[in-house]
């Protein structure tokens, strides 16, 4: 035993002082070790069953191998699993290299607390200490793009780099690409998609992928096709009859959009999937202006996991549909229905939440719902206590503050407001361009409206929300 833990100490500590270069990979195995390499590689050929295997191997010859954790745990959209690995990978911090740990590190930071700035940071200090590392600038340049960050600019760089150092994995390409659709260079999307098909010249992904940029670039009809090439590649693969529904519903062909997903309720679906497959029937009655539908979509996901129907996340879908179920009604102007609502979410996370954050964050929500509930009814001076009272307003709350303004014909203070606001949510870009609209200032209302159609997506329940006020976008 005193053996195998020396031997252990100097594969560590000759892997973390011979190079700067690469993430070290810390096992007691070189079998193990050898596994993890090529389920990495099968990873970046995207043959999933083939790398799951080779993980789960290497970690029956070595349990304590927890990059092999780490990477099995982010391999699938199986949430479970996810957890259970990256709490495995938590266990064995003490035994790895710096890189490593900020890897894990970070992965539980967000999938455990979502603490984007955390993982941020943590990918941050990674891609400083292994400049030369595929995964360290893959990894940053995946927080740049994602979990709020929204930094194309630097995504692109970072991927770029990764790319270069590995050009045979699939996502370089593939996020490449959604970086430069982040910023709606379509024409160097379009590039990076071609390679990637030449790349994995028999795979859907990178088809798929190119079905979703001509969407975006608003191109429904072409993208309708792309994603029938897909279904003949393979008629199983759920994102393209999600595509195929967004294109439709966009088209305003609302009844052909909802038979297109009728599938996904026979398809074998990761969790993941099996999540958006709720989103896009609710998005497509919210562009249909369908809002009760919505409703009912959501009371539909709520009641199959109250059943023990859906074995997939209980309490996430209850949790999801609690709150969606709320902003739905006070969007539909049911302020009474919606705090109805909103206290049974709230009685819903008192009991079955642990997690103390999150309870503390839909009991914060309260106040934004009651002055919400005000300006509905038309107490607007109710409401503005309520909202001047609060001393760190959300964005939501700031928003309430600025309908107010616009009630008052305040138009440059609503229009001052709005502008502080996330600038890449289309929710609060619609009440900009509206208050531009009230003001009659045309090129502003103009330049916001361009904004919001630049942020088209699928599956986007704030899009979903307002687009077809804008119906000219399409």
């Amino acid at each position: 035993m005193k053996l195998l833990q020396v031997t252990f100490m100097a594969i560590a500590l000759f892997k973390c002082t011979t190079t700067n270069d690469k993430i070290p990979i810390t096992t007691q195995s070189n079998e193990a070790k050898t596994m993890f390499l090529h389920a990495v590689e099968f990873e970046g050929l995207l043959k999933t069953d083939e790398a799951e295997k080779q993980y789960e191997n290497a970690i029956k010859l070595d349990s304590t191998f927890a990059l092999a954790h780490i990477r099995l745990a982010m391999l699938k959209d199986d949430f479970a699993k996810r957890r259970l690995h990256i709490k495995q990978a938590m266990q064995h911090l003490d035994k790895l290299s710096e890189g490593e740990k900020l890897w894990i590190l970070a992965r539980n930071n967000f999938y455990g607390t979502q603490d984007g700035k955390s993982e941020y940071d943590c990918f941050k200090t990674v891609v400083k200490l292994f400049p030369k590392d595929e995964n360290a600038n893959y990894m940053f340049g995946f927080v740049n793009l994602h979990h709020g960050v929204n930094q194309p600019d630097s995504a692109i760089h970072y991927y770029k780099k990764a790319l270069k150092i590995n050009p045979k994995v699939s996502r370089h390409y593939n996020e490449l690409a959604y970086a430069y659709m982040a910023k709606q260079d379509f024409k160097n999307a379009e590039k990076v998609i071609q390679d990637y098909i030449a790349f994995l010249p028999n795979h859907v992904n990178p088809r798929d992928t190119y079905a979703e940029l001509l969407m975006r670039d608003h191109r429904y009809k072409e993208s309708i096709e792309a994603y029938k090439s897909v279904l003949k590649i393979n008629p199983n693969a759920p994102w393209a009859y999600m595509g195929m529904s967004a294109n439709l519903s966009f088209l305003h062909r609302f009844k052909e959009a909802r038979n297109f997903l009728k599938p996904l309720d026979t398809l074998e679906l990761s969790d993941y999937e099996y999540r958006h497959k709720w989103r896009s029937k609710v998005c497509g009655y919210l562009i249909e202006q369908k809002i009760d539908s919505a409703i009912v979509v959501l009371n539909q996901q709520n009641s199959e996991s109250l059943s023990g129907e859906n074995k997939r996340e209980p309490i996430f879908h209850q949790f999801i549909t609690h709150s969606r179920i709320t902003r739905l009604y006070f969007e539909n102007n049911q302020p009474d229905e919606g705090v109805q609502s909103f206290m049974a979410w709230k009685n819903f996370v008192k009991t079955n939440i642990t997690r103390q954050e999150t309870i503390d964050n839909v009991l914060g929500l309260e106040e934004y719902f009651m002055a919400f509930a005000h300006i509905l009814k038309g107490n607007d001076e109710a409401a503005k206590i309520i909202i001047e009272n609060n001393k760190n307003p959300s964005d939501d709350m700031k928003l309430l503050r600025a309908r107010l303004f616009l009630k008052e014909k305040n138009h440059d203070k609503a229009i001052g407001l709005l502008n502080t606001l996330d600038a890449n949510n289309p929710y609060y870009l619609h009440w900009l361009s509206k208050a531009y609209g009230l003001k009659n200032d045309d090129q502003n209302f103009k330049s916001v409206s361009n904004k919001i159609k630049d942020l088209i997506e699928m599956n986007n329940i704030n899009y979903a929300l307002i687009i077809s006020e804008h119906s000219e976008l399409l």
